[in-house]
């Protein structure tokens, strides 16, 4: 039965090792670990149209890192520069944010490699590309089409309450399969995946900083309206963070 406390610390408490309290056992010896512990999954959606971006060898940035973490800031001055986006510039931002590296691993830390989070990029204005949801195929670095934005109203199910994020060029939606991580880590999972997607928001911060966008991270969105957009069921997996680009 939950305490009679913030279920914030109610959940803390219960997320610690069982040696501290906690219901948390992860065997020491890596010999004890099940496969499905350090087997690495790859969402696809096979029936939909892929589109390649461009290799990772072509993408590579040169700004010096001190400059750009200076130059960093929420910006949403999306109207007043009616951003377009392109291919070669969204096939750089993805390349240097969630790709892989080598192996199975990615560009960003993950608790125990379980990598549970997912990328959809709602592209609202382009030059070269078809407008609307695609999904982050990270094992094959393409963008799986999954939905075209003749098939999006937003006006019935709006996704968020502000004005200025209507104007953006891509929004995009993180989103978490949570088995990935409490399969391992139990309660304590959760954790991970939100740490994650902090981990995720800053490389897209400073990548965005590099690529001259404005961008800004948003925590006000309608979840429901959101994972019904991406054929999400908001349990298995679910809508953990969005940021937007413009």
């Amino acid at each position: 039965m939950r305490p009679n406390k913030n279920i914030g610390e109610w959940y803390h408490a219960l997320s610690k090792d069982i040696s501290m309290g906690g219901r948390v056992n992860i065997p020491r010896d890596m010999e004890e670990w099940p496969k499905s512990w350090k087997t690495v999954e790859y969402k696809h959606y096979k029936r939909c149209p892929s589109v390649p971006l461009l290799p990772l060898e072509q993408c590579r940035l040169v700004n010096p890192l001190t400059d750009t973490l200076f130059s960093r800031k929420s910006n949403r001055d999306f109207e007043e520069r009616g951003y377009v986006m392109t291919h070669k510039v969204l096939s750089t931002f993805i390349a240097n944010t969630i790709s892989k590296t080598k192996g199975n691993y990615r560009i960003y830390p993950s608790g125990g490699a379980r990598y549970p989070l997912e990328f959809y990029f709602f592209l609202k204005r382009s030059s070269d590309m078809a407008l609307g949801i695609y999904h982050y195929n990270v094992e094959d670095h393409a963008l799986t089409l999954l939905k075209g934005i003749e098939h999006i109203d937003l006006s019935s199910r709006p996704i968020h309450g502000y004005e200025w994020a209507n104007h953006t060029a891509v929004d995009v939606f993180i989103s978490a399969i949570f088995e990935r991580n409490f399969r391992k880590y139990g309660e304590r999972g959760y954790r991970y995946v939100m740490l994650e997607a902090g981990h995720v928001s800053q490389n897209f911060y400073l990548v965005s900083t590099a690529l001259g966008l404005s961008s800004t991270a948003v925590a006000g969105v309608l979840d429901i309206n959101v994972e019904d957009m991406l054929y999400l069921d908001g349990k298995y997996e679910s809508l953990v963070h969005t940021f937007l680009l413009g």
